[in-house]
């Protein structure tokens, strides 16, 4: 699926791998309808009494981070992962899973970093133009090495 994600009958989901993003199928009349619950480990969804979602998450995720939102009548979950180096296989434990190994990573920027990983990325780039540049001046001031 596009998106790095999958679909059960309730929901439709996608990840980057920083976040995952679930979309209930279910249309939803009024926000007070809802009740949503996300925790460290568990995810929760009731709409007008029904339990929709009610789960163990697949990984664990930063509760504080992660909010939900009506966008027109579908209710969008966006949950921060707590590990954002891994790609998830599912949402939550015994849904229908994907092969996270075909998953493609989003192009990213220099100025999507925080600011420790920014610097710490552009020092690498700045010793890699060195070393190369050394490398270049090296084998032209070496000339020939053959003896006559």
């Amino acid at each position: 699926m596009a998106g790095n994600g999958g679909e059960t009958e309730v929901y439709t989901w996608t990840q980057t791998l920083q976040q995952v993003t679930v979309v209930l199928k279910q249309a939803v009349a009024h926000k007070r309808d809802l009740k949503v619950t996300i925790r460290v480990n568990r995810l929760q969804v009731e709409c007008g009494g029904r339990v929709l979602i009610d789960g163990e998450l697949h990984r664990p995720i930063k509760p504080g981070d992660s909010l939900w939102y009506l966008e027109g009548s579908r209710l969008v979950i966006e949950l921060e992962k707590a590990n954002n180096m891994e790609w998830w296989s599912r949402v939550i434990v015994g849904d229908p899973e994907i092969d996270p190994t075909k998953c493609e990573p989003e192009t990213s920027h220099l100025s999507d970093l925080d600011g420790e990983t920014r610097q710490l990325v552009e020092k690498m780039m700045l010793q890699q133009r060195a070393r190369l540049q050394a490398e270049r001046s090296s084998s032209q001031q070496g000339g020939s090495c053959l003896k006559r």
